[in-house]
């Protein structure tokens, strides 16, 4: 007599993941990119930025769901809460937390926001307010 075979019942449910072409296309510029120029380079940083942005949330979930897990420490605490009460974070607090110049941080925000300005995407960074709830 054949055993029966056992069938998880929420399996229908989970469809398999497709990532979307602009995403795909991205990804392969990043490591055509990073091939040439190296993974430091600030032509791999851009590329992977942009790659980064174009990902659809439920990846960019998991990855940073994945890694806050392997690097608990690797933001600082918030410097404060917006109205939302979403962490608020100063660019000197963050580079010195993350060892590099204010300058550097600076730069750094200014690319990521001018690549989501250049796939039209949302981007998170904003400049403070003074709607900053300051930790006690």
């Amino acid at each position: 007599m054949k055993k029966p075979i056992k069938v998880n019942p929420l399996a229908h449910h989970f469809q398999p993941r497709a990532f979307p072409p602009e995403f795909s296309a991205a990804m392969r510029h990043y490591q055509q990119v990073e091939a040439r120029h190296g993974e430091d380079s600030a032509e791999a940083n851009d590329a992977f930025m942009r790659a980064m942005v174009l990902a659809p949330q439920w990846f960019m979930d998991q990855v940073t769901t994945d890694f806050q897990a392997d690097n608990p420490d690797w933001l600082p605490p918030p410097d404060g809460y917006d109205d939302d009460g979403q962490p608020v974070y100063a660019s000197t607090t963050l580079a010195r937390h993350l060892g590099v110049s204010h300058d550097q941080m600076i730069n750094n925000i200014e690319r990521l926001q001018a690549v989501h300005a250049d796939t039209g995407t949302a981007c998170g960074i904003r400049p403070a307010t003074d709607q900053i709830h300051r930790r006690q």
